[in-house]
């Protein structure tokens, strides 16, 4: 019977696990070694150290949202004093959100609701509208869906079905919104999310790091920005319930 181990470490990119033969610390890649960017409930792997090479299945992995992934990420660099990369972390969570929330709010939710067609149609027609949305937003800067993630969530009308979800896919603009529209939402713990998320600069800190001036960041500049980011990613995640799993909303959401 092939050994059971649960993985030691898991990350956006790698999950790490001892032989249960040799205690070698192997670490996986996901795209190169292991195939599958799905969280690893069990797999059967072969060890990396070359003078063993047994066979034995890892277990448990992270199921936590990739943008969610890429902020504990950053613990790490952390430590490792890579504060460069932290910032790009943190600034490529915010906008794998701003993504997860339009596929979540004009894919996912009109799909489960949508009464005009049979699942099979629907899917088709809601590849076709991910397909839709990826090409429009794909070349947008984080300034770009940042401004459209706060006019779509301030906007408050229901997408009832896929037709609608068309319609709104090809008038997303940027849209300008303002502190008091944040406040008018009359919600005690999303509107103070929503206004620190208008408020940061962490994307003016990545430009600075990524252009030629190659700026470097301090260990308290990267800890203040960690410390904002989880704080307001992944207080909307849990509000807004987000969750980049189609099978989610068909079969464990709550509430439609």
């Amino acid at each position: 019977m092939i050994p059971i181990v649960r993985i030691r470490h898991a990350n956006y990119e790698n999950v790490i696990a001892d032989c249960h033969w040799c205690g070698y610390e192997c670490t996986f890649n996901r795209a190169s070694d292991i195939g599958t960017f799905e969280p690893i409930w069990g797999r059967d792997i072969q060890c990396l150290n070359e003078s063993c090479q047994k066979p034995f299945r890892i277990i448990s992995d992270n199921a936590n949202e990739r943008h969610e992934m890429l902020v504990f990420d950053c613990h790490q660099l952390l430590e490792r004093k890579q504060y460069m990369y932290c910032i790009l972390n943190l600034t490529m969570a915010y906008e794998m959100f701003f993504s997860l929330y339009l596929r979540v709010e004009l894919l996912y939710k009109p799909f489960v609701v949508d009464p005009n067609c049979k699942a099979s149609e629907k899917l088709k027609r809601m590849n076709r509208l991910s397909k839709k949305l990826d090409d429009k937003t794909r070349r947008w800067t984080y300034d770009r869906m940042r401004i459209v993630f706060l006019s779509q969530i301030t906007d408050q009308r229901p997408v009832p079905d896929l037709g609608v979800s068309e319609r709104r896919i090809d008038c997303l603009k940027a849209r300008s919104t303002t502190e008091c529209e944040i406040n008018a939402l009359n919600d005690a713990r999303l509107s103070p999310l929503l206004i620190c998320l208008k408020r940061t600069d962490i994307n003016r800190v990545r430009n600075a790091v990524v252009h030629k001036r190659g700026y470097r960041p301090t260990s308290s500049e990267v800890k203040k920005y960690l410390e904002e980011t989880r704080s307001v990613l992944l207080g909307l995640s849990s509000h807004l319930n987000l969750h980049d799993d189609l099978n989610y909303w068909i079969h464990g959401r709550s509430q439609p």
